[in-house]
């Protein structure tokens, strides 16, 4: 579980990547944004059909909500909103999201 509570990118938080401190237990069903970051902003459509393709094997609710290039142009971030019914879900979730070529973090 390092990658709920370190995010994909490593550093490491009091919180988990929902904001529940991380001595608690997650609540399902949960809703929350999903951010993406990913190299190689230019593959926007690659990108927004990766993910989707992800959301829809997992079967998960999703709703695009934003999309953001980083100041030097390196990267773009799209966030999701999302509801995992299970912890399973989440966890596949994360597994999938790992698997991303370009992919810089999640959270």
């Amino acid at each position: 579980m390092a990658e709920l509570e370190k995010g994909l990118n490593g550093k490491g938080s009091k919180k988990n990547i929902l904001g529940i401190p991380k001595d608690e237990e997650i609540k399902f069903p949960v809703s929350y944004h999903l951010k993406v970051v990913m190299e190689d902003p230019d593959d926007e459509a690659k990108h927004l059909e990766t993910l989707m393709e992800i959301f829809q094997k997992l079967d998960i609710k999703f709703n695009f909500h934003d999309k953001k290039l980083s100041s030097k142009g390196n990267y773009v971030s799209y966030t999701y909103y999302i509801t995992l019914e299970n912890k399973s879900q989440m966890d596949k979730l994360y597994s999938e999201l790992k698997t991303i070529k370009g992919l810089k973090f999640a959270m």
